[in-house]
């Protein structure tokens, strides 16, 4: 099922507890994305041509093309020795 769904440059983007996925000529496709990206699956939002997910995972934001990780929760714990 899916959780969040918001349009971004161009296209519909969905996300849910597993993943990122988009919408493209007709087709709902997973997003192969790298790890910390990934992690940040859960919701979105978008405003001012940047789009934000976030979830239990981390935080990540697409902008012109290119994922940015903000967050990542279990690099976090590791450096926190949590």
């Amino acid at each position: 099922p899916i959780k969040d769904m918001v349009w971004h440059e161009g296209q519909v983007w969905c996300t849910n507890d597993y993943g990122i996925f988009s919408i493209k000529d007709n087709k709902f496709q997973r997003e192969n994305l790298p790890n910390d990206i990934s992690v940040s699956a859960g919701n979105m939002s978008v405003r001012h041509g940047i789009l934000l997910v976030a979830g239990l995972g981390g935080a990540a934001f697409h902008r012109n093309g290119k994922w940015e990780s903000i967050i990542d929760f279990s690099k976090m714990n590791l450096l926190l020795n949590l």
